[in-house]
């Protein structure tokens, strides 16, 4: 509902990119501690024997438990939020004054950096004018910068994308529910 706010003057338009982390919950591993509080099924113990070739031990019997944090752990969407943020302004991005928050004032910036759990959009108010569609050799622009970072930064602490999802400068785009055209 953010984007409902913005407000385009003449000869302006918004162009959005965007990143889904792939499997992002299977991606965070829970504290060791917390791992007997995620046991699956109705917590009676089973034969090491039968689950060698998942790491048990033969000669004990084991349980079976989630190891990572559970999407319906009372705080996992929290953790998860503030782990990928974490990531984000590890490389320079999510800038307070470019950061779309829910129930905050949208940034005055023309960038808009935003991030859902597993989601990270990315949206620049451009002036067609300054910035038409043809190919030459320029700087890159801010949007296309955060995009560059995080995307590298994905691949060096071991977050992988959904290719699938992922978009680029794009005029049309649906973020978090909102169509944006």
């Amino acid at each position: 509902c953010m984007y409902c706010q913005a407000v385009l003057g003449r000869g302006h338009s918004i162009r959005c990119s965007g990143d889904d982390l792939r499997n992002y919950f299977y991606m965070l591993q829970h504290h060791p501690d917390w791992i007997p509080c995620n046991v699956v099924g109705d917590g009676k113990p089973l034969s090491g024997k039968d689950y060698v070739e998942f790491g048990a031990d033969c000669d004990k019997s084991c349980l079976i438990a989630i190891r990572v944090v559970c999407l319906g752990d009372v705080n996992a969407v929290d953790l998860c939020q503030c782990v990928h943020e974490q990531v984000l302004q590890d490389c320079g991005c999510l800038l307070e004054a470019e950061t779309l928050k829910y129930r905050h004032s949208v940034p005055l910036t023309p960038v808009w950096d935003g991030l859902y759990i597993d989601d990270h959009i990315v949206s620049l108010v451009i002036n067609r004018q300054e910035h038409p569609r043809v190919r030459r050799p320029r700087q890159q622009l801010r949007d296309e910068k955060i995009m560059a970072e995080s995307r590298k930064h994905y691949d060096e602490v071991g977050l992988p994308r959904s290719m699938a999802k992922s978009f680029d400068k794009q005029p049309e785009f649906t973020a978090w529910g909102t169509h944006v055209n």
